[in-house]
């Protein structure tokens, strides 16, 4: 059975990359059967009686009788896995919706333990299994319906596969009161860190379905009620949109499970050096050397090495006033310990230098007795510094590199008049040729709960979203399918556009939802104000200002730039303020003045108001008359 491994794991990325081509080519159906055949003949040496008709990756472990982490291990527990990815892909392929009931019931009950590898991290799988019970839910009732059966209870149906027991309508209904005790769902994913968080949204999901139908059993009189409600949620979730959404987490669980399976049968290099483990290096040097100044052994040498590998004396104790080498290859002098005298020595120095405090350098000695010169100050290098280092900065004579050979053929044309088309056409094939695979992207449509619990979360917490994120993921706010923040905010925007181009009311707090330059636009084409608030009502609290020409929305918009843009208004008209003006300059008011700037003033116009007698009035200035011209 092991020897097949690697046979099955060929034949199934054969048919995956069959399956992932487009169906339109000519004959594609035909070789897809040839695959399927060469896939089958080594799939059935794997398969267990109970397992049917997937593979169970631990009878798989049990019959090779490899230990657990071991290479041969790896490769049987990851390529069970790959097999049944690749049925569950050909199985959302070549089956017609309605014959899917039967996967549904298979699918419930294997995934994701015979589909996703526990040492994978894949995205949306616990979403994934609650969308497969929904799923199951309908197609269920749906059966129902088509067969005629009557006196049935939709809640005893769907607690059946949620609960996993026959429980009553009574208890649900109680459940759904909020006494949870009386009902228990079937745990998402046991093995997610996140299970409870997947549990509630599960419950969620399961209130919904409950919500949409009615609590009564179905009799003759009931059909159009019960087939409006069953039509109602083949609308909310959608079954193309379900298996668009399997096909990309079943996609990118096979990428990434042959990815490791590929790193995992990688060879091992036969002696790991690790970059960073020069300071490691120089302990295990200094362990050895003490080892050997209390007592040579010839045995030592040997300890830990395998026994093929070259033996070689053990350095004296490095010197840290030059950067010492990892690795045995590298060592350029090599000796042998006469005795003790060697490590005293060197032991004295690194004492010496491991208690200098840092200081400037120091001056040369008296005595001009450069013998025993001080060691240089130890500078630090990076990790990679015996990798990089220049091999010329030691006097090694660099050996030149041989130019790499061209992988292209050369162009067409001259280096004066190229050949541009196919200069293009070598630039986009080798573009492509590099390319790396970006993982699909799992898109899950908004379901009615989560747009109501979105609304209220506005309401309550403001356009906050990195609060009302952390809201869901706490389990304050009950979603079934966890978003981000982007899309929160986004799904927001889409609202409030939906709301002023159907002239709805505003929800509480949509006022602070601010809508992009595209969803502006949008409400314009229609013809609808994008500027309409909340406080927008009449007094039947209707939308008002919902034109995007109404004269009062305009009128109510340009308002406060009129008043910014106004100039002040002139001073009140007081007759008795003019008079006193007229007995001041000692004029009757009606003959030209002079302003304070020397220029001549234009006539005030007459006002019948001054022609009324007026009871004079002492005047006290400190003015004198100004002469009449």
């Amino acid at each position: 059975m092991a020897r097949k491994l690697s046979a099955l794991k060929e034949a199934v990325r054969d048919l995956f990359d069959h399956l992932c081509t487009n169906r339109g080519e000519e004959d594609w159906n035909g070789v897809r059967e040839q695959l399927h055949g060469v896939y089958e003949a080594y799939r059935r040496f794997y398969v267990g009686k109970n397992s049917e008709p997937t593979i169970d990756p631990s009878f798989v472990l049990e019959a090779i009788d490899a230990q657990e982490g071991t290479p041969q291990w790896l490769k049987a527990y990851r390529t069970a896995f790959l097999a049944n990815l690749v049925s569950l892909l050909q199985d959302i392929q070549m089956t017609e919706q309605a014959d899917f009931l039967p996967l549904l019931q298979s699918w419930d009950e294997d995934f994701p333990k015979f589909y996703v590898p526990r040492d994978q991290d894949i995205p949306g799988v616990s979403e994934m299994v609650i969308d497969i019970r929904t799923q199951l839910s309908i197609f269920i009732l749906k059966k129902l319906r088509e067969d005629g059966s009557v006196d049935f209870h939709p809640y005893e149906r769907l607690a059946k596969i949620w609960c996993g027991d026959d429980i009553s309508a009574d208890k649900v209904t109680a459940a759904l009161g909020g006494d949870k005790d009386e009902l228990q769902l079937k745990p998402v994913d046991p093995d997610d860190p996140e299970s409870a968080l997947h549990n509630e949204r599960a419950w969620t999901r399961f209130r919904s379905l409950c919500v949409e139908l009615t609590n009564q059993h179905f009799t003759p009189g009931t059909e159009n009620a019960f087939d409006h409600a069953l039509h109602e949620l083949q609308s909310i979730y959608a079954f193309p949109e379900f298996l668009h959404n399997l096909r990309k987490l079943v996609e990118h669980s096979f990428f990434r499970t042959n990815e490791a399976l590929d790193v995992a049968e990688m060879p091992v290099p036969a002696q790991a050096s690790d970059a960073g483990s020069g300071i490691d290096s120089q302990i295990q040097n200094q362990l050895e050397s003490e080892a050997m100044a209390q007592g040579p052994s010839s045995s030592f040498y040997n300890i830990g090495y395998p026994p093929s590998l070259p033996t070689y004396p053990r350095v004296p104790y490095p010197d840290f006033s030059q950067e010492s080498s990892p690795g045995f290859a590298e060592q350029q002098h090599r000796s042998g310990f006469q005795n003790g005298a060697i490590y005293a020595q060197s032991a004295a120095q690194v004492a010496t230098t491991a208690g200098r405090k840092r200081r400037g350098p120091a001056s040369a000695d008296a005595s001009g007795d450069q013998a025993n010169p001080q060691p240089k100050k130890r500078v630090r290098r990076k990790k990679n510094a015996d990798a990089e280092a220049d091999p010329s900065a030691s006097g090694q004579v660099v050996p030149a590199q041989p130019p790499a050979p061209v992988q292209y053929p050369p162009l067409p044309g001259t280096q004066l008049e190229p050949d541009f088309d196919a200069l293009t056409q070598r630039s986009k094939e080798i573009s492509a040729a590099n390319r790396r695979a970006r993982e699909p992207q799992v898109r899950s449509a908004w379901v009615r709960n989560d747009v109501r619990e979105l609304v209220k979360a506005v309401h309550t917490y403001g356009c906050k979203w990195s609060v009302i994120e952390k809201q869901i993921k706490e389990g304050n706010i009950h979603f079934e399918r966890p978003r981000d923040q982007q899309a929160l905010r986004d799904k927001a925007r889409l609202l409030k556009q939906d709301f002023l181009k159907a002239d709805g009311v505003l929800p509480n707090g949509f006022d602070l939802v601010v809508l992009g330059k595209k969803e502006r636009e949008a409400v314009k084409a229609c013809g609808k104000n994008p500027d309409r608030k909340e406080s927008d009502l009449d007094a039947n609290n209707m939308p008002i200002n919902t034109e995007l020409g109404n004269p009062v929305a305009a009128a109510a918009h340009a308002a406060p730039v009129a008043q910014m843009d106004a100039p002040p208004p002139p001073p009140p008209h007081d007759p008795q303020l003019q008079l006193e003006g007229s007995e001041v300059l000692g004029m009757d008011g009606t003959q030209e003045g002079f302003s304070e700037h020397g220029k001549s003033e234009p006539e005030a116009a007459h006002d019948p108001a001054l022609d009324a007698p007026a009871e004079p009035q002492p005047v006290v200035s400190d003015l004198e008359p100004i002469a009449a011209v």
